[in-house]
């Protein structure tokens, strides 16, 4: 298994929830029917979800923060970016 806090993509976690469906009801949704389209939606929520996790864990400490977030570490400790 990949790094368990690494971004989930929409077709990893779509596999993993058919795949799921399958082993527990026996037959894999259709396609073109009702659970599958909900399966498509839930996976592409848990992926932007993912995605967002991510980010927010990137900018949570000053080593990996950028941009807005890195300067509002540096204001916690009193500190301003030079200008260039």
């Amino acid at each position: 298994m990949a790094n368990e806090f690494a971004p989930r993509s929409y077709e990893e976690l779509l596999d993993e929830m058919t795949d799921g469906f399958q082993a527990i009801s026996g037959y894999s949704p259709k396609e073109a029917g009702d659970l599958y389209v909900r399966l498509c939606l839930l996976a592409q929520e848990l992926s932007s979800l993912h995605e967002k996790l991510d980010f927010a864990g990137r900018m949570l400490f000053p080593d990996t923060a950028q941009g807005e977030y890195l300067d509002r570490h540096a204001q916690t400790r009193g500190l301003v970016r030079k200008e260039a």
